[in-house]
């Protein structure tokens, strides 16, 4: 079993012991896939969910949500703490730019800490950027040091869409770990820990850990915005981190007794 293991003399990222808490998987009528739970400007914590469009098909449905805290030590055991829910809406779906936006509408138990994610909806390039992927249980940390490319991805054809031109963000090689059969609709973070892409296909091996394509989340964002963004000036927001809303929450109840 592979843990979540991170390089911080090497790597250039803020969160990531956080941003893995984003991370579900989806089971559908053909198989799993991951998703991401995304923030929206209001900062609300509704449970918008958004994952890769091929991952459903017309004749399928989404069968499941598992969430949970990756794998905890207790002892020397390894232990999975996870919950998984049927309360799954589908809001929107592309087959174009391969993305699906789910709801979750049931609350997920506080012990999980989830974490929902931030994003940056600007056609940018990030100067490094990692994912977090989970083809198991275990949540798999894999991180590119150099600036990745836009790109067209021709897969796009056997999923049913029309490929975007540089509609995806291409990787060309993996400084650290690969993806694997199962992780479609992972996330892509930029070096500041928001979402700017979702994984939809690629080729890397173990062997060869490069040239992975995910769709452009800038693209993403144009079609989702009502749903995620309550203003056009909302072009990147931070995540929401579960516990540390609860805590404010706590706090703004709390009143100060007078002296």
């Amino acid at each position: 079993m592979t843990l979540l293991a991170f390089n911080y003399c090497q790597s250039q990222i803020a969160s990531p012991e956080v941003t893995k808490n984003s991370v579900v998987h989806l089971t559908t009528d053909d198989g799993t896939c991951n998703g991401i739970l995304l923030n929206n400007s209001d900062n609300n914590g509704i449970r918008y969910i958004l994952s890769a469009g091929h991952c459903i098909s017309e004749n399928n449905r989404f069968l499941e949500v598992v969430v949970g805290r990756d794998v905890v030590i207790s002892g020397s055991d390894l232990k999975s703490t996870s919950w998984q829910s049927s309360a799954l809406e589908s809001l929107l779906l592309s087959r174009d730019l391969d993305y699906v936006l789910l709801k979750l509408n049931e609350p997920i138990p506080e012990h999980l800490t989830p974490y929902f994610a931030g994003w940056n909806a600007r056609a940018s390039i990030p100067v490094s950027s990692y994912g977090i992927h989970s083809p198991g249980m275990e949540k798999i940390f894999i991180e590119d040091l150099d600036r990745p490319q836009f790109a067209t991805f021709d897969g796009i054809d056997e999923f049913g869409g029309n490929p975007v031109v540089n509609g995806t963000l291409n990787i060309l090689r993996w400084d650290q770990g690969f993806t694997e059969t199962g992780s479609s609709g992972s996330p892509l973070f930029n070096n500041n820990s928001r979402l700017v892409g979702l994984l939809s296909g690629g080729a890397s091996t173990a062997s060869n850990p490069s040239n992975d394509f995910y769709t452009r989340f800038d693209l993403i964002f144009e079609e989702i915005k009502s749903w995620v963004s309550s203003g056009q000036s909302d072009l990147f927001i931070d995540g929401l981190d579960f516990e540390l809303m609860k805590n404010n929450t706590f706090k703004k109840h709390n009143y100060k007794k007078s002296d």
